[in-house]
């Protein structure tokens, strides 16, 4: 952000201004939603990161208030949800905008979503700020975000912006009312500290009648408010106070008590939800009375912590117990235990506001883990106990911030069930299937015990007596009935952790395929079975192996085994220089013979290979037929020759010539000079460099033995150099070249055509061609109908072109006749046209295509991309031509000084390089803001042309120094700055007379033309100032 944007722009104090937004870190741990809810009460949202400089900055805000350990292991709230669990792949702000989910800033392998992780958070990751999904019950600090608001307007608590003309105005500019929120003059007051007295206007006197007051009492982030009034006395029914909490503003408030009356209130503490509470005092025309005094203080939510769970019973309790519990709470408490001891939770009292007020209880310490118990209402509504089934208990508790109830009183202890207890569990299956159970874990006491039947009183599926004491059975059981029954009795006296058991359906019997082998036949829950088929064989589907688990649920991960099958091996292969003669199958093993045609062998020197297919589905390795042969030599005709009946041979003897390089190697940005030729073992062929690029390696390549070219050069670039900074290209060209179109050093995609018709190709436009190129265009007197774009690979100097007509296959001769030119050095660019000195476009004319046709250019041109326009032709839009110029070799000076002076106010000097700015006398070049006393307006950067003043270019005046007015005496032109050619007056008082000049002036060296006079009094002043000693100084 500009320094003109910071003053222009402002934040709520305590805010960050960041370009046009404002941001705060609260660092006080709440919920998604809690944090979403306090970032309303300031006018703002949680913060919707828009950029990656945003994401940016409110990582180093993050920084400032929280260390890098948490920042990387809890992080901060985004303003983000996913919506629909991201199946539309979108997000939802906490503003209620929508944005797609590609948008975030991401960690690995995020976003994960479920029905629990839902909610954006940002996480400090190898030193990057990056998201993940997270549960919304997380307890994390977050940021708040708000639009900024101009210079001379007020931040309403609605995050609107309204101009300060409208404060204390008795209207509601703001549409909260947030504008009239601190105006003594009309009885509102803002009071922002951590406790202070409010008494109602003229206290202990009556107060007036009609009054409408209103305190605004805002305490620091993470506080509760307390009010106490001390006296209290009001008009019954008709002069009324009432209290509301929650928000800085009526309309985000609810409230909380209304009082009227003379009441006793010493003893009663009302408590806000929030760091924010409001006090209305109205009162009617008629009977005034005393009026109340109170008194204000801030207190810090002591809600939430760590409990540790010990053998003896230990209570924790809601906020102000067994008073009215303060509403708007969000507290989290997590118990711990020894490892592997349960927790043990008693309800004692309980009294929340019914769905409103909840505690939600988990078995762990993570928002994630299972509930345990969602708790609300009476004690008549909730379980007695609570029992974990690990070390720990995660509670969380959230209070609305409407009506208060008396609380709760909980007990906690390490271990142990309730005594005397008498528990049954009945399990049903309810298409009445086998159901099965297995215990996890075992701590009871002797004297406890626990029985399974199959079914209420059905057959008993424990040994003995039952289970009991410390050690874990490791059985299954499993009750045929469907139904099954568990019994747990407790001891009156004696107790213990308790115990942790699995049930479940169990699976249904699998239908197998043939000759699939399974590890287990057993179908209980938790059951794992591997199925394989013999070896050389595989499953119908594909696999070799199939592992399903028997799920909770009784359902098996994969229902279906398929039969098994033997492996395919596939098409017997083919090989060189030989065939195969036998084959027994294409399974698993099968056999494949193969043979050598006449004239080739096996390396082995057998006859006859074989290859077979293994258990993997594969052939084994392929023979090879080899030829006996002379190295780099080929034999052309037949290897064997017969006698035949007739006395005569069946062919000619065979020849062995060179062999040929028939492909050519692919050379990047190269190419081989002549590829008509045939190349023979040993032959050698020419390689060149498209233009712009440098060859490395020999420019001769020879055919090897093995058909291929040998040692090929690689072309790298592209190579180019540009003029530095205030010098210019010489567009000299000494000795002239051909550019490249005839020797093929412009390559054929570098040249880029309108349109080609039938049988005129564009690689035909070169001047050796010798069919030419033709367009198709019909279109004359303009630029878009035919026309040629050279890419010649890095900037060339372009001094002219050679160009010649085409004669068609019908003997007519087709020619342009006149020709533009467009040239740029980017085609991402528009192209500019090729004009005079005068700036008038340049055509070139073609009277005669039958000869070749020279064309100079007047202004030497540098460019990688020439575009040649066939604006008119004589029969059809054909044409052959070669460029010439060449490349840069040297640069010249730039006179900057030619162009409008090079900028300059005054002088322009140039030098090699570049140019420097010069003053007149009596004047100072202005290097920096302040030169001379003057500075760059707001709006300007004194860096573009036009600015008032530009940094080394304008020429400001000299200054001269300030000069005090002579004793008895005054300047009459006083200014604040004098500068070169200013001048300066002085006058002395009445009764003296000036020494020295009367004006002065300020020369072309910043200095005056003179001193300052003096006034002496004149004889008659001088005689009354002796006449009257006592007068210190005579008037003016």
């Amino acid at each position: 952000m500009s320094s003109a944007q910071k003053h222009v722009f402002e934040c709520p104090r305590g805010w960050k201004l960041h370009g046009l937004d404002c941001f705060q870190f609260f660092n006080i741990k709440h919920s998604w939603n809690k944090a979403s809810e306090l970032c309303k009460r300031y006018g703002s949202n949680l913060v919707s990161i828009e950029s990656y400089d945003q994401n940016n900055f409110t990582a180093r805000l993050a920084k400032e208030f929280i260390s890098e350990e948490e920042f990387e292991r809890k992080g901060y709230w985004l303003g983000l949800k996913a919506y629909n669990e991201l199946q539309t792949n979108t997000l939802e702000s906490a503003a209620g905008h929508q944005i797609s989910k590609y948008y975030g800033h991401w960690a690995l392998n995020h976003p994960i979503v479920n029905e629990k992780r839902v909610c954006v958070k940002s996480n400090l990751i190898d030193s990057r700020q990056e998201w993940q999904l997270t549960t919304c019950e997380d307890m994390l600090p977050f940021i708040c975000h708000t639009i900024a608001c101009p210079l001379g307007t007020f931040h309403c608590s609605n995050g609107k912006c309204v101009n300060e003309e409208f404060v204390c105005d008795n209207e509601n500019d703001c549409g909260d009312d947030s504008d009239e929120i601190h105006c003594p003059e009309t009885c509102h007051y803002h009071l922002e500290s951590s406790g202070d007295i409010i008494e109602s206007k003229n206290y202990p006197l009556k107060y007036d009648s009609l009054s409408n007051c209103k305190w605004t009492l805002e305490g620091p982030q993470g506080t509760t408010i307390l009010l106490q009034f001390s006296e209290f006395d009001t008009e019954q029914n008709f002069d009324t106070v009432q209290i509301l909490s929650g928000g800085r503003t009526e309309e985000s408030a609810i409230n909380v008590a209304t009082l009227s009356g003379h009441l006793q209130l010493k003893d009663r503490t009302f408590v806000s939800a929030s760091n924010f509470m409001l006090i209305k005092f109205q009162t009617d025309s008629s009977v005034e009375k005393k009026g109340f005094r109170a008194s204000w203080r801030t207190e810090t939510q002591d809600c939430g912590g760590k409990l540790i769970a010990t053998e003896k019973e230990k209570i924790f309790t809601s906020p102000n117990y067994p008073n009215e519990y303060p509403g708007g709470l969000e507290c989290l408490y997590t118990i711990s235990a020894s490892k592997k001891k349960v927790i043990t939770l008693e309800i004692e009292d309980f009294d929340l506001e019914p769905v409103k007020d909840t505690i939600i209880v988990r078995d762990g310490i993570k928002p994630t883990d299972t509930v345990l118990a969602k708790l609300s209402g009476t004690a008549i509504n909730n379980p007695q106990f609570i029992i974990s089934t690990g070390d720990s208990l995660y509670i969380y508790i959230q209070t609305s911030q409407a009506d208060s109830r008396r609380g709760f009183q909980l007990k906690y202890r390490e271990g142990y069930y309730p005594p005397s207890q008498s528990c049954l569990y009945l399990i049903h299956h309810p298409n009445k299937g086998r159901i099965s159970m297995k215990f996890q874990l075992m701590a009871l006491d002797e004297s406890d015990i626990i029985t399974v039947h199959d079914g209420l009183n059905g057959l008993k599926l424990h040994p003995g007596k039952g289970f009991s004491g410390d050690k874990t059975p490791n059985i299954v059981l499993t009750a045929e009935t469907g139904e099954m029954a568990i019994h747990f009795i407790s001891d009156a006296l004696k107790n213990h952790n308790g115990f942790l058991l699995h049930f479940s359906a169990d699976c249904p019997e699998l239908i197998i395929g043939s000759r699939a082998i399974g590890s287990s036949r057993e179908t209980v829950f938790g059951s794992k079975v591997l199925f394989s088929c013999p070896t050389g064989e595989i499953f119908a589907t594909g696999v070799k192996e199939i592992v399903t688990d028997c799920l909770p649920g009784g359902k098996w991960s994969i229902s279906y085994i398929p039969h098994c099958q033997p492996v395919y091996c596939g098409p017997v292969p083919q090989i060189d220089n030989g065939f195969a003669i036998t084959s027994t199958n294409v399974s698993y093993r099968g056999i494949a013979s193969y043979q050598c045609y006449a004239g080739f062998n096996f390396p082995s020197g057998e006859s006859i290979e074989t290859i077979k297919c293994d258990s993997e589905g594969k052939w084994s390795e392929t023979p090879l037929c080899l030829a006996s042969q002379c190295p780099a030599l080929e034999k052309k005709g037949f290897p064997i020759v017969l006698c035949q009946s007739n006395g005569t041979w069946s062919s000619n003897a065979p020849k062995c010539n060179r062999v040929q390089c028939v492909q050519f190697p692919l050379i990047p940005n190269g190419y081989i000079v002549n590829t008509k030729h045939s190349y023979f073992y040993e032959d050698e062929a020419l390689v060149e460099c498209y233009r712009g690029y440098e060859r490395i390696g020999n420019n001769i390549i020879k055919c090897g033995p093995n058909k291929k070219f040998m040692d090929v050069p690689i072309c790298e670039g592209s190579y180019q150099c540009k003029c530095k900074n205030g010098f210019l290209s010489n567009l000299e060209c000494r000795p002239l070249l051909d550019i490249g179109l005839a020797d093929g050093g412009i390559p054929d995609k570098g040249i880029t055509v309108s349109s080609s018709e039938k049988g005129y190709p564009k690689e035909g436009v070169r001047f050796n061609s010798e069919i030419g190129w033709c367009g198709t265009s019909t279109i004359t007197g303009s630029k878009s109908g035919n026309w040629i774009i050279i890419d010649l690979n890095s900037p060339n100097i372009i001094r002219g072109f050679r160009i010649k007509g085409v004669k068609r296959e019908n003997g007519i001769l087709a020619f342009p006749s006149a020709i533009r030119l467009d040239y740029t050095d980017d085609l991402s660019d528009k192209m500019k046209e090729f004009r005079n000195v005068d700036g008038s476009p340049v055509e070139f004319r073609v009277l005669d295509g039958a000869s070749m046709s020279i064309m100079n250019l007047p202004i030497p041109i540098e460019t990688r991309y020439l575009r040649l326009n066939l604006v008119n032709y004589t029969n059809y839009p054909c044409v052959q031509l070669e460029l010439m110029g060449c490349h840069k070799q040297s640069c010249n000076d730039e006179n900057e000084c030619l162009s409008n002076n090079g900028g300059c106010g005054h002088k322009c000097l140039n030098n090699p390089g570049g140019y420097t700015c010069m003053c007149k006398i009596g004047y100072d070049l202005f290097i920096k803001n302040g030169t001379s006393n003057l500075y760059i307006p707001a709006s300007e950067t004194g860096i573009r042309d036009g600015d008032t003043y530009q940094i080394n270019k304008t020429c400001v005046p000299k200054m001269c120094p300030n000069i005090e007015e002579p004793e008895n005496g005054i300047i009459l032109n006083r200014r604040e700055v004098y500068r070169y050619g200013d001048e300066i007056k002085f006058k002395c008082n009445f009764g003296y007379n000036l020494i020295g000049g009367s004006i002065l002036f300020c020369s072309s060296g910043g200095l005056w033309n003179g001193s300052v006079p003096s006034c002496q009094c004149s004889i008659l002043a001088c005689y009354r100032r002796v006449e009257n000693p006592r007068k210190k100084r005579l008037h003016k």
